[in-house]
């Protein structure tokens, strides 16, 4: 079995302590409750948390009562600490007392059930109860108790509080605290609301420790550089998702932390998260220093990201050589579950574990570059140790199986070439009479198109005839209409001149009645009806006059009336 290096152990014994030593900064919280003599007064409190969202999956999980989901609490300010955002285990933002009364935060109120177990008693403890050390302290509220941060005073000249490079205005630099949060940064959340900004937060962290940009949080805006780190993030590692860039994110650092649980960096798939948390920065800091890249700072970067890969298709080559099983994996990278479990399969059935890198470096140089073994005086290799020949039986092993599987697909080429020789001879004369046919429908398409042209043509000119046959028609129809209107009015005057014959006519067959009744006036009536047959008659019918004839009839009729008289 092989062994490890000891420079290797002192170099992995200085990293945990240099890790345990880092971790220090973080408030580790203890077991003393400040200012509490009985455990059970927690059930008689309400304790108030601005991480909203993250309070009521705690109640829900514990059995908490939820008395208010989201409460405006003034006089307060909350300040997100960047080194907390990534992790779960602790708060992620503190709370102050503010001197002005206008600022104002957003908190969950929750009471803890009757009959507290232990574990609800330790969670209480953890996050919501002041622990002796930490500067901390629960303040009463109208709606509850708020864990509030102690000791934070304004400080002249140097102080421990990072306020990122003095973006932050003077009006919201007041609290700075001198022991708790030494070498920490904090972001002031303005608005009060901090569930609005944690995802905004989580993701211009992440990329910053992907190395896409070392911007400040801005607390004025928080967002405001964080597109340019995503298309960073695009440019140095490929990404091209649709997907949106907060779900690429997470499934880039999904890659990342199984890769490192495949290499043994990580210890269970629990750290697995999608969030490149301390673990996730402690395990890529140790691949960093065993892979001799230069200023290992567990920040991931183009360079680690090479040696990911690199270290990922030797552990492969490594599972195809010495297994003997060969692999269904193309990109081990993003197969990292199938990955996983041809791991599982070679340390199930070769009963060992997976080697360190350079192990797997050493192996891949060896298999592909042939690297001779001594030879003893007499000619044969030279075989030191146990473990070096059992590594020559391997290889020779593998040697044997490789030949006979290259034999083999050798055949199998050859009768693939056969087949794709006969499907070639096959496609080609399906080639030739396609591009008969295709020769026939372009002459056919050609004819149908010199007819198609010389119908448009008819087409063009039966359309011109018929534009000049609607000229003919409607100069036929407005002549017609004209005649027609002339005609009426002529029919008009006709019956005029009917109705006015007809009363002639009556008026003449009255005179002839009355013209028995005596010679003379039958005498007279004669000779006015012939003096106006003679000439009055001929005068208004070639006047068309027949009102003025029919003013002369009465007269001769008055007349002949009045000589009847004179008469008689």
């Amino acid at each position: 079995m092989s062994t490890i290096d000891p420079m290797e152990q002192e170099l992995m014994k200085r990293l945990v302590a240099l890790t345990n030593l880092a971790d220090v900064s973080k408030p580790q919280r203890s077991e003393v409750v400040k200012n509490l003599d009985v455990i059970n007064s927690f059930v008689d409190r309400v304790y108030l948390s601005p991480e909203r969202e993250r309070c009521k999956v705690w109640a829900s999980e514990l059995g908490f009562n939820v008395v208010s989901e989201c409460s405006e609490l003034p006089g307060f300010r909350i300040y997100a600490v960047e080194e907390w955002i990534l992790d779960s285990e602790t708060n992620r933002c503190i709370v102050h007392p503010s001197p002005d009364p206008t600022d104002v935060i957003l908190v969950t109120a929750v009471r803890p059930s009757g009959n507290m177990s232990q574990h609800q008693e330790r969670f209480l403890r953890k996050f919501f109860l002041p622990v002796e050390g930490e500067h901390t302290y629960t303040q009463e509220t109208k709606f509850g108790s708020i864990l509030c941060q102690d000791n934070m005073t304004t400080t002249a000249g140097n102080s421990n509080l990072n306020f990122i490079k003095d973006k932050v205005p003077d009006a919201f630099r007041k609290p700075k605290p001198k022991s708790l949060l030494a070498n920490q940064t904090l972001v002031h959340v303005i608005d009060g609301d901090f569930d609005k900004h944690i995802n905004t937060f989580k993701i211009h962290l992440t990329l910053r420790r992907l190395s896409c940009g070392y911007f400040p949080i801005e607390p004025e805006d928080p967002e405001k550089y964080v597109p340019v780190m995503e298309q960073k993030m695009r440019n140095i590692y490929g990404i091209n998702s649709k997907e949106p860039m907060a779900s690429s994110i997470s499934t880039f650092i999904l890659e990342i932390q199984w890769a490192l649980f495949n290499m043994k960096f990580l210890p269970s798939t629990d750290a697995c998260t999608g969030m490149y948390d301390r673990q996730t920065m402690n395990a890529v800091k140790v691949f960093q220093m065993q892979c001799s890249i230069p200023k290992p700072t567990g920040y991931f970067n183009g360079h680690t990201y090479q040696a990911f890969l690199e270290k990922i298709m030797q552990l492969k080559f490594y599972l195809i050589t010495k297994s003997g099983l060969g692999s269904q994996i193309d990109d081990p990278w993003k197969e990292y579950k199938a990955l996983h479990r041809e791991i599982k399969t070679f340390e199930s059935e070769m009963k060992r574990n997976i080697p360190s890198l350079q192990q797997l470096q050493k192996h891949q140089f060896v298999s592909l570059h042939g690297v001779p073994r001594p030879i003893s005086p007499e000619g044969s290799p030279l075989v030191r140790s146990g473990e070096d020949l059992e590594d020559l039986r391997d290889r020779q092993f593998q040697v044997e199986r490789m030949r006979k599987e290259m034999e083999s697909e050798k055949e199998n080429l050859r009768f693939e070439v056969s087949k794709l020789q006969q499907l070639l001879e096959a496609q080609n004369a399906a080639h030739k009479q396609l591009k008969s046919e295709y020769s026939f429908l372009e002459s056919k398409y050609r004819k149908l198109r010199d007819d198609s042209q010389a119908i448009l043509a008819k087409i063009d000119l039966s359309k011109i005839q018929l534009k000049e046959t609607k000229k003919g028609f409607n100069a036929l129809h407005n002549e017609w209409s004209h005649t027609n209107s002339v005609l009426r009015e002529h029919n008009e005057t006709i019956q005029g001149y009917v109705v006015k014959i007809h009363r002639l006519e009556e008026k003449i067959q009255i005179i002839q009645r009355e013209k028995s009744k005596n010679g003379v006036t039958h005498y007279l009536m004669t000779l006015l009806t012939g003096f106006l047959s003679v000439f009055a008659c001929p005068i208004l019918f070639a006047s068309f006059n027949f009102q003025l004839l029919y003013e002369l009839n009465n007269f001769f009729f008055v007349g002949s009336e009045i000589i009847e008289i004179f008469l008689f």
